[in-house]
Formats: structure tokens, sequence, C-alpha cells
């Protein structure tokens, strides 16, 4: 049988069987092991795969978990049960676990001082000191928790052992040697130092405790640069002075140990308010501490925690004065009686103190003792806080540490406010390393395990506790209270249940709290009790508010002072978060809340002046949305409240208000791309509308909203729901006569009908938006949006240069009303025109300056947008890695905001990178994402570009007919809709399939067609394209000047336009054609140019191909045996997997590779012909057509020579 023995105190040691196995081990291994073993809970594969390998994706982390389960599975077979979903540390087995060994036998009940020294023995050093696991956070943070947390109780231990061992001569040795420990892991411990000086001087040694103070001296000086205090000041002038020596020492007079409650579990999380009280407690700037907050945040833990950790430091003792059980004093001379009480109730019999003390008689007690008294729950009795301040003032040594739910509001008072502990922000994804060390997280675990031993937070509750958490704002006795209902329910359950209303929690009650902690509803009577009506009712009024509220809201909406707004902040049931701004707690504001028939308010006219004052905040601050993000993040600070009055406005038919709101919150939702929560508020209120009589008033409304939807309905559902919305509009503008609501209707209209490949349509609604608005001078932005659309219309077209007068003039407009987003998405629209024409210098200049500008003015949807167009220009300069980073911005944005045209624009592009990069799975991937989409929302004119790009995925894949089939479909919706420019690029492409299949004569007539469009737009990038795809087909037919020509030609092109992978296609295509003619020097040179721009643009399998060429070119002129050096790169790539699939000439690349390898005798010659052969049929096999199969075969001169070979082969 295995006995296993984990030694975690200092360098981690795991023994098996008495030999040291712990270097066997990979270091996870190491790591996963002790983590059970701590633990001692079930732990399932993904928390572990979490905790170990954060930065990989999940499937991969869950591998390389199973990669090392084999080797524990047979180090541990009797200590580890590995199940399919967990893995567990099996304690029933034989095992020694130091840490385990060293907590239990410190939670014994009086054991003598020897028991606990052996007991400190086993902390030979900090939890896994020097243990360090490579890029695992998660673990490391639960690592330094579990360090931290066995540190302090073991200093803790050894400060109560060494104050028991002064007090008795015989253990003076064993107190050297624990002063001596506690000084090796903390050299700044002044405490410690104290107590050795003190032992030394009590054992004669009176040089020796003088040489302890110089190092504590020097220690502090060097550690903090302060000098020691007071007390070991004093401390040494005794020691000089012979006062503290063997004739002199008074053990009875040391330090006595902290009179604290017991701790029965674990404290989580407040290291930082930790730090902060005991630092100000440490200090003698600071008497007095507070901590303060509302019922249940957590104070008296982290009282007892502090004064635990400070009282060494406290000669005199740390008393803990518990308060909850007194009465409610509101006089101050009661007050003070009873304070005076409860702190002799604990000091009496300790000090023998022999009458029933006064004020006068505690101070007396008190003295000038070095001593912290921990006052647990002052807030109602906080009238007596001239006894505190009279104490402090008059027993120079004392410390107060407070707990309470108010201020004492005195000069003296150090207040650290406590909030919930930290949970996970509602904003970000939940990923399992980032939460699992969060400390509302594990409280709720481990209170939760105490309750149900087999609970486990896993992939399967995480979300369900996470969301429970951030409910109750991370309220630990709130979590508390959850936690205990996994005992009856799921943790799905208790969130519905809490989601629906926080009473979940208020009937359950917990027998070892005090009775105003029994329930959060009973946390919230105790602080309701001690209002003032005035108090109460403002408490009640502000529960109206969402989300937090200015002062100014306060006053004007529910008639609140500032005077009761800071009345109830120090009362800790509101919160002040700066700039006049206050929240309350959520558990608070549902108990006020409830609190509100039951007082004299008329709830629904501050409901109402609510509504009113939130429609008013936004309709004033909506002209200046667009241009000012301060004025975009004031509204969103206030969004809770703003829905809240929408929605009260429309569930009470408040016409007006709604109306106000409309214009500015629309604004907001576009800006900030809250796309999906605009469809569902404004959809509700439209669907209210329509139970109402027809009014004028409500007619006008319903036309203003209908518009506002049409553009939400476009962007998260599809184009086909948003027309009729416009149409309403425009159809209500009409009948009412209401020009600028019939503009706004044709101008949505138009941007739909756009979106949907109705080009004529989108122009009409444009120009009749236009003319109307110009007609009565009205609406400047729907003028420049109607321009705009316009722009767009001639880029369709290819008339560039009206393109350019429309977008000016719609530039102009911006300008003139001072619309930086409009104005910004203009200049992405003339960076686009700029890079259509190969003008890449500028086309980023342009969307540089669009993209500064609309991130200045924070409007999300054409940030997203410009980045795209980014990754387009980047794409084109062949820099992939800047176009794929440009891209995920833009779709993260895009999908963030719900903008489901723009994510399918931006996946078709990604699309067209991994095509480029030949990661054709990849690329076919995003193209069939991108098409979904499109198809959705019904928009055409996409549609038609997706269906190309399909095509041409199939066809380089060899699915020539399947490819031809998709452009043909992508021809017939741009010619539906009038893209001219998409015409010339399908009909490019239609040439493509129709040369890869040797059929020339229609590829000529394809690429002729092409050509023509493309002239007539002025599309350089296009003419590029199309003249390198004419000069390949006449190199297939052996007509090697006219391809030179074609080439020379599309070079001419691509360097004048910085079109580099434009550039890199036209070299190879020239040399090729070079090669054939017999000029040979000129096409070595062009070759090379070749090589190195592809080598730049990081292309491999576009590489291969020029590399081959250049080989090629080598084996022409005689050389075999250089021919193959160059070819070594490709035959490489292609032994590690490469193909030349997506290259220009793939199968001629493959027939170069044979002519080489056949020349130099090279025994890979066989398994490249083969493996290109292979490929042919395949080709061939997806051709149905027995002609286009002929042709495939014999019209291609290298197709021809590869399966002739094969052919001869086979006889």
């Amino acid at each position: 049988m295995s006995n296993l023995s984990l030694h975690l105190f200092g360098q981690p040691q795991i023994v098996d069987n008495q030999i040291n196995i712990t270097h066997d081990l990979p270091t996870k291994a190491q790591a996963m092991l002790i983590y059970l073993a701590v633990t001692g809970q079930p732990q399932t594969r993904l928390w572990l795969a979490s905790l170990l390998w954060p930065d990989v994706e999940e499937s991969r982390a869950l591998k390389n978990l199973r990669d090392i389960l084999p080797l524990l599975r047979q180090q541990f077979p009797e200590h580890l049960l590995i199940t399919r979903q967990t893995l567990t540390f099996d304690r029933e087995q034989p095992y020694f676990l130091d840490v385990e060994q060293f907590q239990q036998q410190l939670q014994l009940t009086d054991p003598t001082d020897e028991q606990r020294f052996e007991t400190l023995n086993l902390y030979r050093g900090e939890f896994l000191a020097g243990f360090y696991v490579p890029q695992a956070a998660p673990f490391a943070e639960w690592q330094m928790l579990w360090r931290e947390r066995l540190h302090e109780l073991a200093l803790t231990q050894m400060d109560g052992l060494v104050e028991r061992a002064v007090q008795q001569p015989e253990k003076w040795g064993m107190g050297l040697e624990l002063t001596q420990r506690l000084l090796e892991l903390e050299p700044w411990r002044e405490s410690a130092h104290r107590q050795r000086m003190l032992l030394l001087a009590y054992m004669g040694q009176r040089e020796t405790a003088v040489a302890q103070y110089v190092l504590c001296r020097q220690t502090l000086a060097a550690e903090f640069d302060i000098a020691p205090t007071s007390q070991t000041e004093a401390l040494y002038a005794q020691i000089i002075a012979g006062e503290v020596g063997p004739a002199a020492a008074r053990p009875s007079e040391t330090r006595r140990q902290p009179h604290l409650p017991r701790t029965l579990t674990p404290f989580f999380g407040r290291q930082a308010e930790l730090t902060a009280v005991t630092t100000h407690l440490r200090s003698s700037q600071y008497p007095l501490v507070t901590i303060l907050g509302e019922g249940g945040i957590g104070k008296t833990r982290l009282a007892m925690a502090a004064a635990q950790k400070v009282a060494a430091d406290f000669t005199g003792g740390v008393w803990f004065v518990s308060l909850e059980h007194l009465p409610y004093a509101p006089d101050a001379h009661m007050a003070a009686e009873q304070l005076v009480g409860a702190i002799e109730d604990v000091l009496g019999t300790a000090v023998a103190y022999p009458h029933k003390a006064t004020p006068a008689t505690l101070v007396q007690m008190i003295g000038d003792q070095h001593m912290l008294l921990v006052l647990d729950n002052v807030e109602h009795l906080s009238a007596g806080k001239k006894l505190l301040l009279d104490l402090l003032t008059h027993c120079p040594h004392l410390s107060l540490l407070i707990t309470s739910r108010e201020r004492l509001n005195v000069q003296a008072e150090m207040v650290v406010r406590l909030h919930g502990l930290p949970v996970p922000d509602e904003t970000q994804p939940i990923q399992m390393p980032d939460v699992i060390t969060m400390s509302s997280l594990q409280l709720f675990t481990e209170r939760a395990s105490r309750i149900a031993p087999d609970f486990i937070l896993d992939d399967h509750n995480l979300a369900d506790v996470v969301r429970i958490c951030q409910l109750v704002e991370g309220l630990p006795l709130a979590i508390e209270m959850a936690a205990a209902l996994t005992a009856y329910q799921s943790c799905a359950a208790i969130r519905a249940a809490l989601t629906a209303n926080y009473n979940a929690l208020t009937a359950l009650g917990q027998d070892d709290l005090p009775s105003r902690q029994q329930s959060l509803q009973a946390v919230f009577d105790y602080s309701w009790e001690r209002l003032l009506p005035e108090e109460g009712l403002a408490l009640a009024h502000c529960s109206l508010f969402q989300g937090g509220f200015m002062a100014a809201a306060a006053t004007a909406v529910a008639r609140v002072p500032m005077a009761l707004l800071l009345a109830l902040t120090q009362k800790s049931l509101l919160r002040a978060v700066g700039n006049g701004r206050f929240d309350m707690h959520e558990l608070i504001r549902h108990f006020a809340a409830e609190k509100l028939p039951t007082l004299p308010i008329d709830s629904h006219a501050v409901q109402t002046d609510h509504a009113r004052y939130y429609a008013h905040f936004i309709q004033q601050r909506a002209s200046q949305l667009e241009n000012e993000t301060a004025v975009l993040r004031e509204i969103q600070a206030e969004m809770s409240n703003i829905r809240a009055a929408w929605q009260w406005a429309t569930t009470t038919n408040q016409l007006e208000i709604v109306r106000q709101a409309l214009p500015g919150l629309t604004s907001f939702y576009r800006l900030t791309g809250a796309f999906r929560e605009a469809h569902t508020l404004l959809g509700q209120t439209l669907r209210q509308l329509a139970t109402l009589p027809p009014t004028v008033e409500a007619r006008l409304l319903l036309g203003q909203l209908s518009a506002a939807q049409s553009y939400f309905v476009q962007r998260v559902v599809n184009l086909n729901e948003a027309a009729p919305l416009a149409q309403t509009a425009v159809t209500i503008g009409e009948e009412l006569n209401d020009a600028p609501l019939q503009v706004i209707g044709h101008v949505r209209l138009a941007a739909i009908r756009f979106g949907e490949g109705q080009i004529g349509e989108s122009e009409k609604h444009s120009q009749l938006a236009l003319a109307l608005a110009r007609q009565h001078d009205i609406l400047p932005l729907e003028q420049a949006q109607s321009l705009r659309y316009l722009g767009q219309i001639a880029t369709i077209h290819g008339d560039y240069a009206a393109a350019r007068t429309h977008y000016q003039a719609s530039l102009t407009l911006a300008q003139q009303i001072g619309s930086r987003p409009h104005e910004g998405r203009l200049l992405k629209d003339l960076g686009i025109i700029e890079w259509r024409h190969g003008a890449y210098g500028r086309a980023n200049e342009y969307l540089q300056a669009g993209l500064a500008n609309v991130r200045a003015t924070g409007d999300r949807p054409t940030e997203a947008e410009i980045l795209k167009n980014l990754g387009v220009v980047a794409w084109f300069l062949g820099d992939y890695a800047q176009a794929a980073d440009a891209y995920q911005q833009s779709l993260a944005i895009y999908q963030d905001i719900g903008d489901q045209a723009g994510a399918s624009d931006t996946l078709n592009n990604l699309g067209l990178l991994a095509w480029g990069q030949g990661r054709y799975e990849q690329s076919a991937a995003y193209y069939q994402q991108s098409l979904r989409i499109k198809e959705q929302i019904g928009d055409r004119l996409q549609m038609g570009i997706m269906l190309g790009n399909l095509g041409i995925m199939s066809r380089t894949q060899g699915q020539y007919e399947q490819a031809r089939q998709w452009h043909l479909q992508s021809l017939a919706i741009l010619e539906e809709v009038g893209d001219e420019l998409g015409k010339g690029r399908t009909l490019n492409n239609l040439g493509l399939v129709a040369a890869n299949l040797g059929q020339y004569e229609q590829a000529l007539a394809y690429y002729t067609q092409s050509l023509t469009i493309r002239r007539a737009l002025n599309d350089q990038e296009g003419q590029g394209k199309t003249l390198n795809n004419l000069g390949a087909v006449a190199y297939m037919q052996g007509q090697y000047a006219t391809a030179t020509a074609y080439h020379e030609q599309s070079l001419h092109i691509c360097q004048g336009i910085g079109d580099r992978i434009g550039e890199a296609v036209a070299l190879t295509g020239l040399g090729l054609a070079l090669l054939g003619a017999g000029e040979w020097a000129r096409a070595e040179e062009v070759l090379g140019t070749a090589v190195a721009l592809r080598r730049q643009l990081n292309n491999e399998n576009l590489l291969m191909e020029s590399v081959t060429a250049l080989a090629a070119l080598y084996l022409a002129q005689g050389a075999p045996d250089r021919a193959l050096t160059v070819l070594e790169e490709v035959l490489a790539y292609l032994a590690a997997g490469g193909s030349f699939a997506g290259t220009e000439y793939d199968f001629l690349n493959y027939w170069h590779c044979v002519q080489i390898l056949a020349a130099t005798d090279d025994a890979r010659c066989d398994a490249i012909w083969q493996t290109a052969v292979t490929q042919l049929q395949t080709h061939m096999a997806h051709i149905q057509s027995q002609e286009l199969r002929h042709a495939y075969h014999h019209n291609i001169p290298w197709h021809q020579a590869l399966l002739n070979q094969a052919h001869s082969k086979n006889q």
C-alpha cells in the first residue's frame, strides 16, 4: 500500500513510500496533486484545466489535462479518484499533509505550549516557497491566498506562544527561538524585536538586548525609512537604565492575549481594507478607526481579522466589546452609561477592578496601557461618542476600532468604508480562470460546501453563482444566505428566485447569527427603525431612482435636500460616489421601495415627475450628444433612470414624455451601438401605441417611433421587416402633412432599399428626402444623409466623380451643423473611393482621420466600419497581420452591439483573408456564416458578393461547375441591383473558371467584358487583376509575347497604385512568359524580384509558386542541379503538408517539380508526380460534363503532360 507524504511548507516535497519523487513529476502534475490534496474537494476537469492552462482554448486545456492524468494515475493509483467529470484526492487512504496537520493541531482544545511549539515546527517556511507554475495565473492567485492565510496563522500562533513564554522563566528559551523564527519570516516585525529584547534582558544578556534594538532600528530604517515606536524606545531606555533585567523581570506585566471571539469560518478577501485598518491602528495618528458599512457587509469579521493581526502591538491587550444586545439609546448620557457598562463587563474581571466602573474610573482602569478596544455595532449608541473621545484624550495609548452603520462624525475618526465583495463584471463574458479567485465566489463555494459537502463550483453552475453574487452586489450576508439554500435548491433555481424577488432570502434564518441578521429583512428593519421620519420618507423617495442619481435630481423629483442625502449616507443607506452623485445597494432599494405603500407619498405623482425630469434631461443633451463624449458619458450614467422613465411613460400612456425623450434616446442608442436594447424598448412602446385611439398626437408619435425603429430592425432583424416601418413614417407624414416626418421616412427607406440592392429605389427616396428638406429648409442632418446615400449609389455605378461631389456636399453640411459622427462616416466613404482606385496611402489617411473622429465621439458602429475598411487596405498592401487585427476588432464591435449586417461584412472579409493565406476550410466557414446572415436580413447586394466569394472557394478546390453556378447566381443579383463594380468582378471570376477548364475563348470573352467595365469605372485594382488573367490565358496557349504585354500592363498599374499582392502576381506571370519566350536573363531578374516580394508578403503557397518558376528557369538554362537546390525549399514545404492549391498555376508548378526531379534522378519524383495526378483526377471527377472534362484534360498543356505520363507508366 502506498504511503504518501506531502510537505508543502517551504520548498514542496512529494514523498511516496519514503522516496522523494517531486522531481519525477512535471510542474503542473505537482500543482494538480497539491491543489486536490489541500482543497480536499472533488474538482471538475474543466476547473482544473482552467486553473492550470488559463491562456489556451478550452479544448486544448482539457487535452493538456488528459495528457497528465495517466502519469498521476500510474504514480498515485490509490490516492486519486478519477472519473470522466471530476478528480478527487482520496483521504481514506494513508497519507500525511503538513498543511492539514498544522491546521488541525492548532484547533485542538487547550493544547499545551509544548504541543503548540511542536505544531509550529511544521511551519518550515512559506506555503509552496519557490514553487512556480508557468502560465497559470489562477493557480498562482490560489497559492498566494493560501500562503498569506497560513503565514498569518503561523505568526499569530507564534506571537501568542511568545507572550506566554515571557511570563514563564522556564520557557524563555522557547520564546527566544520563536522570536528568531518570527524575525526570519518578517525581519521588520517590531513587536518580535521588542519581545526578543525583553527576553534577552530577563536572561541577563543586556548587551545582546541592546544589539537587538540596534538591529530593529536599522531594519525599520532600511525597509520603511521610519524610527522605532515609542514602546520600543521606552523598553530600550529601561534596559539601558537597568530597570529591566534578571532581578526586575516582571513577566506578569507583559502583553496580554487578545480577548477576541473565536472565528468559526474562513475570512475571504478584503485584503486592501484589512491592510488599511491595520496600518491605521499601528499608527499613533489614528486612535479612532471606524469600519463603516450597511448591515451584512462584513464589518465585524473584518474588525476581528484586523484585531488579530495587530494584537502583538498592544501590550495591554485587544478586547472585543459586543454592543448588539444593548437597546437603542438616543440620549447621550444613557448611551455613555451603556458603553461604560459594556466595556467594564469585558475589562472588569481581567483588570481586577473592585468597583463598578464610571467614566472616570474607566479612565483609571485603562490608564496608560497600550490597549485596543474593538467596539462592535456602535450605531445605536453613537450618541455616547463624547465618552469615547474622553477615553482617547485621557488614555494616551488607547486605540478604538469601531464597527458601525453610521459615522460618529468626529474629527478624530478615520473611516474605512466597506462595499460588497468583488463580483465579475456583468459586461464581460464569464471566464472560469478569471473568476475562481474572486472572494465573492469563494465565499459562496465555501459556505455551500458546508451545507452540501458534494457541492462543486463548475462549468454547469458557474454562471448561476456569478449572477447570484452580482444580484446581491457582493453583500457577504446575502451570499451566505443564498449559499445555504443549496441544501434545498439548485443554483439555477436560487438565481431565478432572486431575479424575481429579493424576498427569496428574507425568510431564511441562521441560528448562530444575531437576531438583527437572521434575515435580510431583519437587517433592513434594524436600520429603518433608527431613522427619523423625514429620513425614512427621503429613503423611500430615493428608492424610485434606478442605478444611482444626482443630488439635483433627488431635489427636483422627490424634494429631498442634500442634508438628508448626507444623513442617509452617514447611516450607510446611501452611497456617495462622487461629484454629487449617490446610489444605494439594490437590496436596500428593494426593501425601501416596499415601504412606499405605508408612507404618505403619492407614488404615481413622484414617478411621473421622475419620468418628466429624465425626458427633459436627455432632450437637453440631444444636440450635444453626437459631438461631446462627456455628454455621452453623462447620459450613460443615467440610462437606468432614463429607461425607467421611458417605460413608465409608455405604460401610463404619457405620450408627450415619450416624444420628448425619443430623439436623444435613439441618437444615444445609435452612437453606442445598443441596437438590441433599443429594438426591445421601442418595440414595447409601438405595441402600446397600437392600443390607443388614433389621435393626431398618437399618429405623429407612431410615425416618429416607426422611423426610429426601422433603423434598429434593419440592424438586428432584417431589411424586409424594416421597410414597412419606414414606409409607415412616410405615410403618416403625408397624412398629417408633416414634412420632417416624411423626410426622415424617405431617408430610412433610402438606406433600407440600398441594403436590399434596390439601387434605383434607394436613389428615388434619397432625392425625395433631399428635395423636401431643401424645400422647407429643414433637417440639415437628413439632407447630409441623403447626399451620402447618393454618393454611395454613384460609387456602385462607378461614377466616382459624382460620388466625390455628393460626399463633399454632405461633408460640408455635416461640418456646418457640427455633426462629427456623420463627418467621420464621410471620411470613411472618401477613403473607400481611394482604395477602389488603388490609392491606398490616401485611403489610409482618410480612414485614420475618420477613425479618430468617431472614437472621439463614441460612435461605435462607424468605428467598426472604418476598422473593417482599414483591414481591406492592409490586405491590399500585403500586411495580413494588420488586416486580421483590424477585422477582428471590427467584428468584436459589431457582435457586441448586435449589428448583424456589419458582422456579416467583416466575416466575408475574414474569409477573403483566409483564402489569400491558403486557409481554405477556414475561408469557406467565414463565407458560409456571412451568407447565412445576409439571407436572414435580406441584403441582396451583399448576397451577390457572398455568392461570388463562394464561387472563388469552389474554384480553388477544383469544383469548377459549382463555382460557375455560384458566380452566375452572383451575376444575376448584381445585374438586378445595378452594381457595375460587382459585375466587373464577377465576370472576371467567370473568366477564371473558364480558363481553369481550358475554355480559352469563353475565358477571353468574360475577361474582355470585365476589363471594359473596370476601365469605364476607373477601377485600377480590378484592371490589374483582369490584365494578369488575360496574360495567363495567352501563356497557356503558348502566346508568350501577348502574355508578356498583358503582364507588363498589369505590373505598371499595380506598382502605380501600391497593390503589392497584384504586383507579385504580375511579376510571376511575366517571369513565366519570358521563360517561355526564351528571354532567360530578364526572366531571372523578374522572378527573383517576385520571390523577394512574396517573402515580404508572408504568403507561403504563392511564394512557392514563384520559387518553382525560378527553379524551372534554371532547368531550362541547363542547370538541373542548381534548379534542384532552389526547389528544395518547395519540396520541404510540400513534404510538410503544403500544396499549390490557390496559386495561379497550381498543376504547372507540380509539372515543373516533376521535370526537375526527373532531370536529377531524384527519388522523390514519383511521389510528387503521384500527388499531382491524384489531385488532377480528383478535380476531373468533380466535372460532370464530358465536354468540360475533355477540355480540362487536353487543352491545358501541363494537365495533359501529367496525365500522359501517368498513362505511359501504366503501359
